[in-house]
């Protein structure tokens, strides 16, 4: 008897504890392979991002060294700057704290389940969330991705919980969505769903006063980040517009070489996305049976205005907005809000909700919005899908729900093939992590060893600060020089063209992962085998010439065209790699005229200014003291600001033309048509067939000679202002003949740049004389 009473006893105690019971195995699986998973990660090192995330940690702890991604969210690596001011600089912290937030999504996921389904089922879906490729292929990196998705699940979380149990839960809820925005912008879109959320199930009058409340513990979070970017980059707005920038961005002219991913890319990679193994067509399976019974469920739910005909109406409607998904034209926040109207307002019409059908519908809501937006995006990767993890998951096991729903109660034998369907699903849950771990297992980031290496041995030997170092693999060799490290460019033209681009910077040391060839002006000094370390060994040759670009865009194409030879066309490089960098030191007016004087000639190309007169006075001074401008304005053609169309500079019209195709190029001066053979120009088109636009320039009072044409159009002329010149090039010839690789236009930009150190009687006399008595 004692010991019946002590089976049922333990039998009640298990019943009654079932949710903690799985929970905490849950708990113990994920933790397992998360420790497993980051003794991976501390072998294979960190990846680029990681890179970043760490060196802006250091940036926020005062221990950078002049380098910050701004675009980059500042949750992780603010967090990492805590451990970095108390002397715990080793990525082995950001690897830490990804895992510990992945935990908490993980258990935030199994709470987040229990509001609908029972504790077995919502383990499974804890386990799901974890296992899928790109979790376990991303887990314990030290990037965004899931640290996002874990708090975006309790975001959705405590949103439930305050519209259904305590409106309180919105105090918690706020500042999670503000987490969720700063450790991934694109997690901003979670307000979508909360919202959403919140519209379905209206009690808005309840939720106001601690929806205010939560905003004001937000302030917490968002003030010493607004004070930072104030102090650190002058607005505390800066990073605002980063968050959809790279959603609505398109190809510029040249910029990319990659093909563009298509809109189809996420639903095309759908299956892979679910596992790298068979299993996958089961979890499709699932996920269409689990929409099903969803679809049953609102059916039962729908009011008695909605018939049959108009309920699969209204499902033919979501098909058909789904189409929008893959239209690149439709702006992504349009459909976000379509879809918002048809799920939020429209179907409310139509069906009572209950808590169940609502917390389906907002994990609907949840996929469309990401599943849409990513679909939009200029780059496309895998890893994008673990935004969408959560709905997927709910689906999987809602349709595991709804079969034992189906099942007889008592039928044992019904029970029992419930219970090995969800134990085969857990089984295939564990394969793919075994499979996965032993596929990342056999993964080495080859670099990192070489790169540790080498940093160790060098800081060791250098004990000098000041030294420029120019490195391709910048933000690893960053991390471990903790130094100023100059980004090296990815170069066509092997071994000269990083000799030039090294010479041109003037580097004392060059830091790579490749083999760049025979070096002329740097010796190898170290070879690591996977990093290899050269020093300068000769400066530059005799003759040489600075050209100073003012903008952006154009520099290595010069390079690649003159032949990295004696021409040195160089920038400021900013240390903000992104679309804040784009526009920093390509401002004239904020150059000094000294500055200006230490270059031979100043290149002109997608530049902006402060005040154009001011920048046209600076300009007149450089170039009265006997010096050159080179001026190419196709890129500043088109925008509301520095946009020269139709604009006076140096008393010359600007104006932005197309072209035909076969125009043909007209050269007035011997000197320029030196080795040109103007017969053999390429076609005037665009990568994709389009009509050609750059500049053309109008002389009205008649300052400058026409050395070349394009048709009837100026495309060379040169005019003089006091002792120097002024070079005008159209219609983007720069880079019609890079991009061409056509060799008689690319000696007539050599022609071009040859002038900068010509004076009136080394160009000919027949020029001499056409000019009436003008010189160049």
């Amino acid at each position: 008897m004692e010991i019946e009473r002590y089976k049922l006893g333990l039998i009640e105690l298990i019943k009654g504890n079932r949710s903690k019971i799985f929970l905490a195995l849950l708990v113990t699986v994920s933790a397992t392979v998360i420790y497993f998973r980051l003794i991976i990660q501390l072998q294979r090192g960190p990846g680029w991002d990681t890179f970043a995330f760490l060196l802006n940690g250091l940036e926020f702890a005062g221990k950078g060294k002049n380098y910050f991604e701004i675009y980059r969210p500042p949750l992780l690596s603010a967090l990492c700057a805590i451990f970095f001011r108390f002397g715990f600089d080793h990525e082995f912290v950001i690897f830490l704290i990804d895992s510990f937030l992945t935990m908490l999504g993980i258990i935030g996921a199994y709470y987040l389940f229990r509001l609908r389904f029972s504790p077995s089922i919502s383990f499974l879906g804890g386990l799901l969330f974890l296992s899928f490729p790109d979790m376990m292929e991303n887990l314990t990196q030290g990037i965004t991705d899931i640290i996002s998705i874990s708090l975006s699940v309790w975001t959705i979380y405590f949103v439930i919980r305050a519209v259904e149990d305590d409106s309180r839960y919105f105090q918690i809820a706020v500042p999670l969505w503000i987490l969720t925005f700063m450790a991934r912008f694109t997690g901003g879109l979670m307000i979508l769903p909360v919202l959403f959320y919140i519209v379905i199930r209206p009690k808005a009058e309840k939720y106001l006063l601690n929806i205010f409340r939560g905003s004001l513990w937000s302030l917490l979070i968002l003030v010493p980040y607004f004070v930072y970017y104030w102090f650190r980059l002058g607005s505390p707005l800066i990073q605002l517009g980063e968050p959809f920038k790279a959603v609505g961005a398109t190809t510029r002219l040249g910029m990319l070489s990659d093909p563009i991913e298509p809109s189809t890319y996420f639903a095309t990679h759908f299956l892979d996305f679910l596992s790298v193994l068979p299993s996958k067509y089961l979890f499709l399976a699932l996920v269409i049976l689990g929409l099903i019974g969803y679809a049953g469920h609102l059916f039962k739910l729908r009011k008695q205005k909605l018939s049959l005909f108009g309920f699969f109406f209204l499902l033919l409607t979501g098909l058909l907005l789904s189409l929008l998904f893959f239209v690149k034209i439709m702006n992504f926040m349009i459909v976000n809000i379509l879809w918002f109207i048809y799920l939020g307002i429209v179907f409310p019409m139509f069906f009572d909700f209950d808590r169940k059908a609502a917390i389906g519908l907002v994990f609907l809501f949840w996929f469309v919005i990401f599943f849409n937006t990513h679909s939009h995006m200029l780059v496309k990767v895998t890893r994008y899908y673990i935004t969408m993890i959560p709905s997927i998951i709910f689906f999987i096991i809602y349709s595991l729900d709804w079969v034992k729903t189906l099942l007889p109660e008592k039928k044992i034998s019904a029970q029992f093939a419930f219970t090995l369907l969800v134990g085969a699903s857990v089984i295939m849950v564990g394969v793919s992590i075994y499979f996965s771990y032993q596929w990342l297992k056999a993964m080495k980031d080859w670099r990192i060893p070489g790169v540790q290496m080498a940093a160790e041995w060098f800081n060791r030997f250098e004990k000098k600060e000041n030294l420029k170092i120019v490195g391709d693999y910048f933000v690893a060799w960053r991390w471990y020089l903790r130094r100023e490290v100059i980004p090296m460019p990815p170069l066509k033209g092997g071994s000269r063209a990083f000799n030039h681009e090294l010479e041109k910077m003037n580097a004392d040391y060059y830091f790579t992962i490749s083999d760049p060839g025979p070096l002329n002006s740097y010796k190898l000094l170290k070879d690591f085998k996977t990093a290899r370390v050269y020093k300068k060994s000769a400066s530059r040759p005799p003759g040489s010439q600075d050209v100073f670009l003012i903008g952006r865009d154009v520099d290595h194409y010069i390079d690649d065209i003159l032949g990295f030879k004696k021409y040195y066309v160089t920038k400021e490089n900013s240390p903000y790699p992104d679309a804040y960098s784009d526009v920093s030191y390509t401002y004239i007016d904020e150059y000094s005229l000294d500055k200006l004087k230490s270059y031979d000639a100043v290149l002109l190309y997608n530049f902006r200014w402060h005040d154009l007169r001011k920048a046209e006075e600076l300009l007149k001074q450089y170039v009265s003291e006997g010096r050159s401008v080179i001026i190419d304005g196709s890129r500043n053609m088109v925008g509301l600001k520095y946009n020269l169309d139709n604009a006076v500079l140096f008393d010359i019209i600007i104006k932005r033309k197309s072209t035909p195709k076969n125009s043909k190029v007209n050269i007035n001066d011997g000197f320029l048509a030196n080795k040109v053979d103007t017969h053999n120009f390429s076609p005037f088109l665009t990568e994709t067939g389009e009509a050609w636009f750059g500049t053309t320039y109008e002389d009205v009072n008649k300052q400058f000679r026409v050395l070349a044409t394009l048709n009837d159009d100026v495309l060379v002329a040169v005019q003089r202002v006091g002792k120097g010149k002024i070079i005008w090039v159209g219609f983007n010839l720069f880079f019609h003949s890079f991009y061409y690789r056509n060799k008689d236009e690319k000696q007539l930009v050599k022609n071009i740049f040859a002038l900068i150190s010509m004076n009136k009687a080394s160009i000919g006399s027949r020029l001499e004389e056409e000019s009436d008595g003008k010189s160049l």
